[in-house]
């Protein structure tokens, strides 16, 4: 009997609230496949744990991502697992595809501040894949965040994340202006990551981590700390940042200067 792939998932904690959505290169899409029957919905912001899962059964879900914000879908394999994600705007057909190496935490964040010409509310479907690369088997963790919420000078935030791989901020920055992300860890261990991408490119409305313009990844309990430049030549834009989180839990305050 086939059973839905979701029922599998366990939700273990939820996150934040939020937004996220790609730009004109998810609209008007033809697809070399029909879905007769799409994959399962992914509720955004909740934290799900699922066994393994091998090379030829790959878990696949599908995401309504909704402007104007960054949303990021995320997945940590256990110690020594190693799992891939890849995210496209038609199943079968990855946009992109994010393949860090080991247990290192996979992302791919999407851009809905691009080129979207529809109306704030509006969603798309996107369609994600899971997959283990390599021969070790165990369990891993997997959320899509929506909580793209923007974060401004003087208002820090505190994370208190349990099993969650990844969570999402906007960062707009002005024209001819600088602003400086720190992440402080109390207990835990995590990165920072900064995606964007490029009003005239629409394909790049959805990057992976390898993507990012810049990385924090300092050991231990040392601050995560980046710097977001916008030229005086370049029109202000919102930036995504991504906080990675590599333990099982942990307590942060994400602040801009």
């Amino acid at each position: 009997m086939k059973r839905n792939v979701l029922a599998l998932l366990i939700a273990v904690s939820t996150t934040v609230a939020g937004l996220g959505l790609p730009t004109q290169a998810l609209a008007n899409v033809e697809c070399r496949y029909s879905i007769a029957s799409p994959p399962p919905l992914m509720l955004p912001n909740v934290t799900y744990k699922r066994d393994d899962i091998g090379p030829a059964n790959p878990l696949r879900l599908s995401l309504e991502v909704a402007k104007p914000k960054w949303s990021a879908i995320a997945v940590k394999g256990g110690p020594g697992v190693d799992y891939d994600l890849a995210l496209g705007r038609c199943e079968d057909e990855p946009l992109v595809t994010s393949t860090q190496s080991g247990a290192a935490v996979d992302f791919v964040a999407v851009d809905g501040n691009a080129a979207w010409t529809a109306p704030p509310g509006t969603s798309r479907t996107l369609y994600a894949t899971v997959t283990r690369a390599g021969s070790v088997t165990g369990q891993f963790a997997l959320e899509y965040s929506t909580g793209g919420l923007p974060l401004r000078v003087g208002f820090p935030e505190s994370l208190n994340l349990r099993d969650t791989p990844a969570v999402v901020r906007d960062v707009y920055v002005a024209s001819g202006t600088t602003a400086v992300i720190t992440l402080r860890l109390t207990a835990g261990d995590a990165d920072l990551a900064v995606v964007d991408s490029l009003g005239a490119a629409p394909n790049t409305a959805a990057r992976s981590r390898s993507q990012s313009i810049a990385q924090s990844n300092n050991p231990g309990l040392t601050p995560e700390t980046v710097a977001i430049t916008v030229g005086s030549a370049e029109p202000g834009r919102t930036f995504g940042v991504v906080v990675v989180n590599n333990a099982a839990s942990g307590n942060y305050t994400l602040a801009r200067s």
